[in-house]
């Protein structure tokens, strides 16, 4: 359903750099389209998703929980997602690089490197946490990349 209702706003010259979805929209097609697009995404995926690093990049690897669990404090940055009812929605996140991607090999023509990572966010109330995969050129900051995904509330 999500992978349709992408190509059908790129069908119809919506004017769109990003798509931020909930784990229950799925990834594989939909971040697949999404990169042939030239288009970012911060998609939610389950806890067990696996994830491991490319070359030159830090070695983590394991699922989206354990990776998380893992971290060190340092890893941590207290980010607003956006404005909500009461103010600032703050929570905790880390981003992880896992790859660095010529965004030719997706897109005829495209220049640039992109990045897959990993993105977490961490509840301040209860520790609980939330998994992303991403996709963004590469440089793009973890504000950015926490800002993208708060803006998913605001379509649910």
């Amino acid at each position: 359903l999500a992978r349709r209702m992408v190509e059908r706003a790129i069908a119809a010259g919506v004017p769109f750099a990003w798509v931020a979805a909930d784990s229950v929209y799925g990834v594989g097609e939909i971040e697949m389209a999404l990169r042939r697009a030239g288009k970012g995404y911060v998609l939610g995926v389950n806890a067990t998703q696996a994830f491991n690093p490319w070359v030159g990049k830090p070695m983590v690897a394991g699922t989206a929980e354990e990776i998380a669990k893992d971290l060190e404090p340092s890893a941590w940055q207290r980010l607003s997602a956006g404005e909500g009812t009461k103010g600032p929605r703050l929570s905790d996140w880390a981003n992880l690089e896992l790859a660095d991607l010529d965004a030719d090999e997706y897109r005829a023509g495209a220049a640039g490197l992109w990045t897959r990572g990993l993105l977490i966010r961490r509840s301040l109330a209860d520790g609980e946490c939330a998994c992303f995969t991403t996709w963004c050129p590469a440089g793009a900051t973890i504000e950015t990349l926490a800002t993208v995904e708060g803006q998913r509330w605001a379509s649910e």
